[in-house]
């Protein structure tokens, strides 16, 4: 018979076989045989139990392991690119040196050929002062000659008067002569001076640049020295990261053998640390969705005592639905369960009434009763402009009323009697809504302009945002001093805060139950870069197994018989 979806929830009717077999365990046997077989069948469950156990060891181990090579796979990558960065800075910087000793060098020569030339104007200096005195010599013998021949003369005559003009012009150019070269000595102890003091900065200059040099060359055979050294690490970082692969490989091979996977590290023994799933409500009533979501927590829950439900709605009865779901069976006993307006209101102690000014309005009212239609009554004042919409004794034992006027809307729901909550509503879209302790009073106060938070209050403490409301509950009620990680649905939005509680001590934990698209899927993987994910099933697992990080924690929900015996599964009932 085809299946129809309802909202009545069940668990799937036997079939044939399971019936028959529910018959013959009605069969009486010899006592002795039956406590044979039921204590053979007890140690037969044991083994089963404890070689699951095992496996999931096993499992675990190989995966912790596989989580320690992948991280040194990854060191070692990092370590060769870092050293062949070493080795390329090394490279350039060996040809800066060598660029460097090849300026200095230049630069040694250019100064010795400066003092060569410097050398060599002080030499033609010498010579241009022997050609002098050469000159002076020639002209004084000259000049004695000429006056000996006018000494020797008698009388005045032509020849006389010529010998005494060669005298005067000799003696007027041995004095220019001689000037010339007191000049050109002057010039010569003057250049002698500055190539002294130039020899004296060159030879210093010299002596440091050949200092440089040297040191260039020790630091040079230093670098080389590095850069043989990090190429034989690199070449040793290379077989070391070859051994790893083929371990990990190894190690992969056995997991797929175990019905495991080869990205990520799956195991499903949690950490040592509080996990909290958060949901908006538990539904009384389930679809098939919701009941696949059920099944996959119970799994979850049986995992790790530290794991706990956390409920955003409020709910005044969602005591009783926790109730029913351990009953049921969809849920472990054990589990603790926390609805964040009840732990803030304190309503889990036994309320006092207070109802007097409800009662008030409402028979104030009564007297314009107009009808009732499916357990709801309606009053009407005509004076008033009125209306009140009164539902009494509703399934979860609440009482609602609903007062509607000209200029605005008020709500007031009580629970047995005593007031819980109501809100006020005004035109363009304000509204005011408070939420009452055990005790009747005002501790939690919510205001919306225009439908947008302005703020929210809780006794003395005002809060921006429900981000913020969120956090002081999970840190002041769930887990007070531990790391909180925070299983929450792939598509809530309190992803957009991932920093702001990150910075409260909580890890936000994706629980993946459906990829739609899978290029959204691996941005939203890809870029929360997630160390731990849930997954509800292997189908689930296998559309984003390429997609995760090789050191990603992954806890498949369903689907792991090796690891979680058969659980009766949550249906929807076709009647």
């Amino acid at each position: 018979m085809t299946q129809k979806l309802s909202f009545n929830c069940t668990f799937k009717e036997s079939k044939p076989e399971e019936r028959l077999e529910k018959k013959l365990e009605s069969v009486v046997f010899n006592p002795k045989f039956q406590s044979k077989i039921s204590s053979l069948e007890s140690e037969y469950d044991q083994i089963i139990e404890k070689k699951n156990e095992i496996e999931e060891t096993i499992i675990h181990e190989l995966y912790s392991e596989k989580k320690e090579l992948v991280g040194d796979f990854d060191q070692l990558k990092f370590e060769i690119e870092f050293l062949k960065q070493d080795v390329h800075h090394y490279k350039k910087l060996v040809k800066t040196l060598d660029k460097q000793n090849i300026a200095f060098k230049k630069e040694v020569a250019d100064n010795i050929n400066g003092l060569n030339v410097l050398a060599q104007k002080l030499k033609d200096i010498d010579s241009e002062i022997e050609t002098i005195s050469r000159r002076i010599a020639r002209v004084q013998r000259i000049l004695a000659l000429d006056e000996s021949k006018l000494n020797n003369l008698d009388k005045f005559t032509d020849t006389a008067a010529t010998l005494i003009e060669n005298v005067s012009s000799r003696k007027i150019k041995l004095q220019e002569l001689e000037m010339n070269k007191k000049k050109s000595v002057e010039r010569k102890f003057a250049f002698e001076d500055y190539l002294a003091n130039e020899k004296e900065a060159v030879g210093q200059l010299i002596d440091v640049l050949q200092e440089f040099d040297a040191n260039n060359q020790l630091k040079k055979r230093e670098i080389e020295e590095e850069i043989k050294q990090a190429e034989m690490r690199i070449e040793q970082a290379i077989d070391e990261r070859e051994t790893l692969s083929s371990q990990k490989e190894y190690i992969e091979s056995r997991l797929f053998d175990l019905n495991g996977n080869s990205r990520g590290i799956m195991s499903n023994i949690l950490k040592n640390e509080a996990y909290v799933l958060i949901t908006e409500e538990l539904p009384k009533k389930l679809n098939q969705a919701e009941a696949d979501s059920i099944r996959a927590w119970n799994t979850l829950l049986q995992l790790n005592n530290n794991v706990k439900i956390g409920t955003l709605d409020f709910d005044s009865e969602i005591m009783p639905t926790v109730i029913r779901y351990k009953q049921l069976g969809w849920l472990p006993q054990n589990v603790r369960i926390y609805n964040l307006f009840n732990d803030l209101l304190g309503v889990k102690k036994s309320r006092s009434v207070s109802k007097e000014q409800m009662n008030h309005r409402k028979e104030s009212l009564l007297p314009f009763f107009a009808k009732e239609e499916d357990g709801v009554k309606y009053y009407y004042d005509l004076k008033e402009n009125t209306t009140l919409t009164v539902r009494e004794q509703t399934e979860d034992n609440l009482e609602y009323y609903h007062f509607v006027n000209d200029r605005k809307e008020y709500v007031e729901v009580y629970d047995a009697g005593s007031i819980v909550m109501d809100r006020e509503i005004v035109e363009g879209g304000d509204e005011v809504q408070r939420y009452y302790d055990i005790n009747g009073e005002v501790a939690l106060t919510i205001k919306l302009v225009a439908k947008e938070l302005e703020y929210i209050r809780y006794q003395d403490i005002q809060f921006r945002t429900h981000q913020e409301l969120l956090i002081y509950w999970l840190t002041h009620f769930i887990e007070k001093d531990g790391v909180i990680n925070l299983i929450i649905d792939q598509k809530s939005q309190l992803f957009i805060d991932r920093d702001l509680f990150k910075q409260n001590g909580i890890n936000l934990v994706p629980l993946i139950q459906e990829v739609d698209k899978k290029e959204d899927m691996h941005r939203f993987i890809v870029e929360n870069h997630f160390e731990e994910i849930f997954v509800l099933n292997r189908n689930v697992f296998n559309s984003i197994e390429s997609l995760l990080n090789e050191d990603c924690l992954i806890r498949v929900l369903e689907g792991n018989k090796e690891i979680y015996p058969a659980k009766p599964q949550i249906i929807v009932d076709s009647q």
